[in-house]
């Protein structure tokens, strides 16, 4: 039970183990001007309006855009003007979840000791029915991690503690619900979300099924894990570091086992591998679907949504050989046809592979903002896929 490859060197810059990455992220003129044109476009959307909706998981994919949009800004093109008029919204968007006055507040259950939403159970995928809650959550803590990252350099660091720790509180309850390491907190449970020996976590809630529990998306559970890491990099806190980085380790060994199928895998019968993905993954079965279908032209949305978002753990997880094998046996042949935002998906996955072909996607100009899912942005895309070497 020893993991020796932990993600220790990956942090908030663009990362990447395919092969060409110099280790760090570098830029040319060209390249900035094109992620720059594009932050121009995007800072200027309704950040509040469309963060503050009825669903913490919805919210979340919004507030991590635009967080990531405003990184981007900051410490990529290092332009203060264009910080200055999106980390204020951000900052604003974030802070009505903060003082709970979103559409739907999160309430504390007693019953079975968690945040959960005041909605309706079957409502937000089931959050107030504890479906999901570090896929929310993780988005939200991500979000608040990077913004935390931008603020000690752009404002005055403290952000985070202003407003009697509002902020700083808040972002930490949201860790206890999903990962709490103490049996002394007698608010929330130990590990509700990660389970340890299985090295995933479970998205199931208190509904009754009979197949046991279940995870669906493989990325939104290791993007949660990593904005743990990213969060206790910023906040000064080596243990919550630590063990985010040991978790990121044992979902790369168990989803690469049980969950991303690569040609050689020896775990699941050979003529499920041919996959690809498990789709959804129960304790009973694995089902080759999604809750919410198939796709429009094939099975992208059950590919899709085991890579949303990309960020720089992406490739850790997913490496190259298997985004390679996957995208010629299933992705490739398809994916000029998808006509949604799945498409932005799969492109910008592709990146860990082929950055070059990302680059010529998202960088060309009759660009179409209906091919990219609600929760990507433009200048992220661009960002990240040039840092890893994909405009050279």
């Amino acid at each position: 039970m020893e993991e020796p490859e932990l993600p220790l060197d990956i942090g908030f810059e663009p990362w990447s183990s395919v092969s060409g990455f110099k280790g760090k992220a570098t830029y040319s003129d060209e390249a900035k001007r094109d992620i720059k044109r594009a932050a121009e476009q995007e800072i200027n959307q309704d950040v509040i309006g469309m963060a503050n909706i009825d669903s913490m998981y919805t919210s979340g994919k919004i507030l991590d855009k635009f967080a990531y949009i405003a990184y981007v800004t900051h410490f990529i093109l290092n332009d203060d003007d264009l910080t200055g008029k999106i980390l204020p919204k951000i900052k604003e968007a974030i802070e009505i979840f903060a003082q709970n006055k979103q559409k739907y507040p999160l309430v504390y259950d007693t019953a079975w000791k968690g945040l959960i939403s005041s909605a309706e159970p079957a409502a937000d995928f089931g959050n107030s029915n504890y479906n999901d809650h570090h896929f929310h959550y993780g988005y939200h803590i991500h979000a608040i991690a990077l913004v935390a990252k931008i603020d000690q350099s752009f404002d005055k660091g403290e952000w985070l503690k202003e407003n009697n720790n509002l902020v700083g509180d808040y972002v930490i309850t949201l860790l206890r619900d999903i990962a709490n390491p103490s049996t002394d907190d007698k608010y929330f449970p130990q590990s509700r979300a990660f389970d340890w020996f299985h090295g995933h976590s479970f998205a199931h809630g208190i509904f009754a099924s009979g197949d046991g529990k279940d995870e669906e998306s493989s990325s939104e559970d290791y993007h949660f894990a990593y904005g743990t890491k990213l969060l206790g990099q910023v906040i000064g806190d080596g243990d919550i570091e630590a063990r985010a980085n040991l978790m990121l380790a044992i979902m790369r060994r168990s989803m690469n086992m049980h969950m991303l199928f690569s040609d050689d895998n020896k775990i699941q019968p050979k003529r499920f591998i041919k996959n690809k993905v498990a789709g959804i993954t129960f304790e009973n079965k694995v089902d080759f679907a999604t809750y919410f279908g198939r796709g429009t032209i094939s099975d992208e949305w059950i590919h899709g949504i085991h890579m949303l978002p990309i960020t720089p753990i992406s490739s850790y997880i997913r490496k190259p050989s298997f985004v390679k094998e996957e995208w010629d046996q299933k992705l490739g042949r398809i994916v000029d046809q998808i006509p949604d935002g799945w498409k932005g998906i799969l492109i910008l996955n592709a990146a860990l592979f082929d950055p070059k072909y990302s680059w010529n996607w998202f960088s060309r100009d009759d660009w179409d903002d209906r091919l990219i899912d609600n929760g990507m942005s433009r200048t992220w895309s661009l960002a990240y896929i040039a840092g890893i070497g994909g405009s050279d």
